[in-house]
């Protein structure tokens, strides 16, 4: 990247904080998204054909972000996936990378793939303008909720990948695993966070294990500090989001056995846990909507 004569060089592939670091250097404090590659007069330098190919589906009115994200995402594509996509860009089968996302996506999203979801708990801190800190309870997540989704958007955003690579340690699962996208979710009036995981067959139990561990991790370290960034300016207050319950447990939300139970050998399929953790298999289409899920909550509740 080059302005005013400065010039920085980024190794892909890069991170997002490297990336900041980078722009401050050269005197730019906004975001990554706001600069075009016209802008900052980027000039890539590739080795081998097929980084040439990929180079060649950038543009120059392409923003930075979306540019690091897609040359990440052409470097590291999905393990399942990627000797064929590989082989296509070799081939010069896309002229853009709006192409290849498109073909990406198709081989991802096919309708003979599996979706697992883990959920976990949101709460927040209100700091008013007297300075006082307190708990903000569900009302309050409710009553900024697109506020909520834009700041765990960011913060996973800043990965600059599908997160699979995230996984990449999790033997077993990484190998299926064609997609993560980290969302939020609203279930009976209130806030939770939600991993969609999208991969090619259903997964063991032992690696729904692997990975609830994995994904509390990345929600206890990684991703709590990102988060930290975009604290959210509110009617009330200053709004700090967190990836856990007010007590500050990270735990999922993917068992429905209690603590003093001891664990059985088939899951919890009880509708709470079917809206809780999902682990779904052949079609993304078997499973059931979220708004029949609740009835079938209530209907158990009423019985009871």
């Amino acid at each position: 990247m080059n302005r005013h004569k400065h010039t920085v060089v980024l190794e892909l592939p890069t991170d997002y904080e490297h990336v900041l670091v980078s722009l401050w250097k050269l005197g730019l404090d906004r975001d990554p998204v706001k600069y075009t590659l016209r802008e900052l007069k980027v000039v890539f330098h590739y080795d081998t054909s097929e980084e040439h190919q990929m180079i060649r589906m950038i543009k120059s009115s392409d923003t930075l972000m979306f540019a690091l994200i897609s040359l990440h995402q052409m470097i590291a594509p999905p393990y399942s996936i990627a000797n064929v996509l590989r082989e296509k860009i070799s081939s010069g089968c896309y002229n853009t990378a709006d192409e290849f996302y498109a073909d990406m996506e198709k081989m991802v999203f096919r309708p003979s793939t599996c979706q697992s979801s883990f959920f976990f708990p949101i709460s927040a801190e209100l700091v008013d303008k007297k300075g006082i800190v307190k708990k903000a309870g569900d009302d309050v997540l409710l009553k900024y909720e697109y506020m909520v989704v834009d700041a765990l958007v960011r913060t996973a955003s800043q990965s600059l990948y599908w997160k699979t690579e995230l996984f990449s340690d999790v033997e077993g699962a990484y190998e299926k695993l064609l997609s993560a996208v980290w969302m939020v979710e609203r279930i009976e009036d209130t806030l939770y966070g939600h991993v969609s995981l999208v991969h090619t067959e259903p997964f063991t139990e032992e690696e729904i294990a692997d990975l609830t561990e994995k994904i509390e991790m990345i929600n206890s370290v990684e991703f709590a500090i990102r988060i930290k960034q975009w604290s959210v300016l509110t009617d009330d207050g200053l709004l700090f989001i967190y990836l856990c319950d007010e007590d500050g447990d990270y735990s999922l939300y993917n068992s429905g056995m209690a603590d003093d139970e001891e664990e059985d050998d088939e899951p919890c399929m009880c509708p709470e846990c079917q809206v809780l953790m999902r682990n779904c298999a052949p079609s993304i289409g078997s499973v059931l909507a979220d708004d029949e899920l609740e009835e079938s909550i209530e209907e158990s509740r009423t019985d009871q």
